[in-house]
Order: structure tokens, then C-alpha cells, then sequence
């Protein structure tokens, strides 16, 4: 019987070492050993994968020997750091006294293509857990953009699908790394390393058939909008980060200002603002996704002073750099970019550039906010300090070089203005009072 054994264990020992622990045909995926790449100083571990996860990973650099095989092994020196020779780090090293690790996660996690919206809740989020952090933020903006492929497939270009299809994917196997047995990374690793990424994942994402520079504006109006619109009014504004990175990514592109052709359901507008007294005593202290919160929480200020719910109008700001100075009133300004759409109109299957199209209830909403800013009624206030509207010009190209229609409030009135705001918080509890008896 013990010989038996013996044979058997030298059979098992002679297969592994001829085929290793990864068959070209059936895997199995996320199976791991150790063993020499010849490129690198000593032994790491390999990961049984896709070819297709591989090369997409890899940007095309890596592949199976064999381009008709479904698995191959895949070192951890070129998965996790990018690294093709030279020395294997100690995340990757391993040695045949070692028990290669093994994941708790499903299989399904370990080898994405890159469309399951769900591997960042199911896969990524069940290792590392980064709830009230930026990653957490992260998380939210790759499930929200990819879930634009599977919601909103039917109102985009093929050339705008091909951009969030390639992107998404590009985006969720650059993370895939990090969910090895072996990788015991931190969320602001994974927060770094996609933002590491995501420029080359909108610009130029492997296999490169689709860029967020091909966009048309009505489609990036609508994926912006669409995006936009999955983040909750009581989600923190440090969430929107990513949301900004896109646009930026965006607005990179365009070499050239282009007239906004869709004024009928959206407008942008430059606001200079007052910072009548401010949390913080240098402004240039102030980086710019510090600014850019401030913009979107001042944007959802006035909207909910307007009483434009978020759920039929769509409102965002950022901040636009370099623009802190100060004013003839004597207090210190800072300007931002205020973007107002018409939600509906946006999403709306037949979106085209208006002939002769009056869109009544945006024209009145516009008018209803350049009113309240003449009677000097946009002051703000929040945990940041209190700013006033005091200027407002009409944008008329997509990045606000040049403005039109300028806009001017009276100077700020620190009593006119106090009284204006305890009669707007009161009337605002009366028309609460009101809607719930």
C-alpha cells in the first residue's frame, strides 16, 4: 500500500512539473506556484489567467506563448509592478518551502474581462475595506461609469460606446492586482494606482477603439448628465472627485473652444464669488479638489434655494484655478464654473442641436437664478464660510474663455444680506410646513 502511494506521489510530481498547475485549456484560474521566470533574479509567483485578461492588463505587452491557448501563468512582477526583468521584490518572491497562497474570493473575481459592474462590491470591497475614504469614492465613480454600458446603452453613438466599454474595462483590470493572495495592499494604494491610470484608460485604453476625445458633445453631455445623476443630494462632495477627473480628462482634449450647441437644456456660467469669511486663512493653502468641493457644494446651495430639485435639474461647479483675488469691495474672490442642465431633455432619445426649439421651463429657471442674483440673494453659507454671488457671465464655449450677458450683484450688505437670509430660511420652513400637512 505505502508504495503505491509512492508512485502515485511521483506521478502527481512529474505532471506538475511537465504541465505546472495551469492547463492551456481549462485552468484552473487563480491557481498559483512558484517558479523561475527566466527574465528575473529569482523565483515568483505565477497566476494562472486569461490570455485575454493578460494582454488587456499588460496593455499588450504580455501574452500566452501559444495565442491559441485560453490560460497561461502570469508572473507577479509584470502584474502588480509593471516589470519585466531585473529583481523579484518580496510581495513576489517565493521559494519551494513555500505553500502557495489561495484567495477566498470567487473565481469569477480573480480573471475579470472588465464588464462585471459588480467585481469592485463583490471582489475588491469584500478585501479591502474602505468606507469613509477616498477610495471608497473610487469605488462609486467605476460602478456608476460602468453601469453606463448596461443602462444607457441605447442613446449612445457606437463611437461613444466603444469609449466606455474599452474605459471600463481599462479601469477595473488595472485593480485586479490587487485582489492576489499575495498583495496585501492599503486603499490609498489602490486609490493611487487608479488614478495612476485613469487618464490612459479614457485617452488611449487598450486595445485603443475607443477614447473620450472621439465624444461628440451630445454624448458627453449625456454621459456627464447621466453620471451626474447617480450621485445622491446627501453624497459627500469629496465623492465628485472623480466625476472632475473625467471632465478635465475631457476638456483636455479639446484644443479648441466649441460653442455650446445644446442651450436649450444645458448652460454654463463663470461666477464670482465674495468670500465674505472663509474656515481657512490662505486660500492658496487650498488644492484643487478642495476647490472643486466648494464649487459643487455652492452649486447645490443655490439649487435648493432656487427649489430646483436634483431629481428634473442637473447642477454642478468646479473651480476654476488661479482666479482667488480680490475685489474693489475689498474681500477676496474666487470664481467658478457653474454647469445647469435640463435633466430630461439631456437623456432625451432625439437630443439634437435646437431649430427653433424654446425650452420654456429652462429659459424660466435661468431667468429665476439671474434674478435672484441682481436682488443681491445669493449669499452661501456653509461649513467652509459665507460666500456671495456678486458677478455672473454667460459662458458661450464649452471651457468659459469668453463670457457674455455679465451680470452684476449689489455690493454685499453684511445686515441687508442677514436679514435676507432669515427671511429665505423661514420661507423655506413655511413651504417645508406646508408640503407635509
Amino acid at each position: 500500500m505505502t508504495s503505491l502511494k509512492l508512485i502515485l506521489f511521483i506521478l502527481a510530481y512529474i505532471v506538475i512539473n511537465v504541465k505546472g498547475i495551469c492547463d492551456r485549456q481549462s485552468g484552473p484560474v487563480g491557481s498559483i506556484e512558484c517558479s523561475f521566470n527566466p527574465d528575473f533574479d529569482k523565483k515568483q509567483w505565477n497566476t494562472c489567467l486569461t490570455n485575454n485578461y493578460i494582454q488587456r492588463q499588460s496593455q499588450g505587452r504580455e501574452k500566452c506563448a501559444d495565442q491559441t491557448d485560453i490560460y497561461c501563468t502570469y508572473a507577479c512582477m509584470p502584474e502588480v509592478y509593471y516589470v519585466r526583468d531585473g529583481n523579484v521584490v518580496d510581495t513576489c518572491a517565493c521559494n519551494d518551502s513555500l505553500v502557495p497562497p489561495t484567495s477566498s474570493l470567487p473565481t469569477e473575481c480573480l480573471s475579470p474581462d472588465g464588464s462585471n459592474c459588480d467585481w469592485y462590491k463583490n471582489c475588491l470591497e469584500r478585501k479591502y475595506s474602505c468606507q469613509g475614504s477616498s477610495t471608497e469614492h473610487l469605488f462609486m465613480y467605476t460602478t456608476i461609469f460602468c453601469n453606463l454600458y448596461i443602462k444607457h446603452k441605447n442613446v449612445f453613438t457606437d463611437r461613444a460606446l466603444r469609449w466606455i466599454n474599452d474605459g471600463r474595462k481599462c479601469l477595473q483590470v488595472a485593480l485586479v492586482p490587487f485582489i492576489r493572495p499575495f498583495v496585501n495592499g492599503t486603499c490609498q494604494e489602490i486609490h493611487d494606482a487608479a488614478f495612476d491610470a485613469f487618464k490612459s484608460c479614457n485617452i488611449k485604453p487598450y486595445p485603443e477603439e475607443g477614447s473620450i476625445c472621439d465624444m461628440t458633445r451630445r454624448d458627453w453631455l449625456r454621459a456627464f448628465w447621466m453620471m451626474k445623476s447617480e450621485y445622491s443630494v446627501l453624497t459627500s462632495t469629496a465623492a465628485y472627485a472623480w466625476l472632475q477627473n473625467a471632465l478635465d480628462t475631457f476638456y483636455e482634449c479639446q484644443n479648441d473652444p466649441q460653442a455650446n450647441d445644446f442651450g436649450h437644456v444645458y448652460q454654463e456660467f463663470k461666477l464670482t464669488i465674495d468670500l465674505i469669511q472663509t474656515s481657512w486663512n490662505n486660500q492658496i493653502n487650498l488644492n484643487k479638489n478642495q476647490f472643486d468641493q466648494i464649487a459643487v457644494d455652492i452649486a447645490h446651495r443655490i439649487a435648493k434655494f432656487l427649489m430646483a430639485p436634483s431629481e428634473r435639474w442637473g447642477w454642478y461647479a468646479y473651480g476654476i484655478p488661479l482666479s482667488i483675488q480680490r475685489s474693489i469691495s475689498t474681500y477676496k474672490q474666487m470664481t467658478i464654473a457653474l454647469l445647469v442642465a435640463d435633466l430630461p431633455g439631456i437623456i432625451n432619445d432625439t437630443l439634437i442641436p435646437p431649430v427653433n426649439i424654446t425650452n420654456i421651463e429652462f429659459k424660466e429657471l435661468i431667468q429665476k437664478l439671474k434674478n435672484t442674483l441682481v436682488k443681491g440673494d445669493l449669499q452661501i453659507q456653509n461649513d467652509n464660510g459665507i460666500f456671495y454671488v456678486s458677478q455672473m457671465g454667460h459662458c458661450i464655449d464649452m471651457k468659459c474663455h469668453a463670457t457674455i450677458e455679465d451680470i452684476v450683484a449689489p455690493p454685499y450688505d453684511s445686515k441687508s444680506n442677514s436679514n435676507k437670509s432669515c427671511f429665505s430660511m423661514m420661507s423655506l420652513l413655511l413651504v417645508t410646513l406646508i408640503f407635509f400637512l
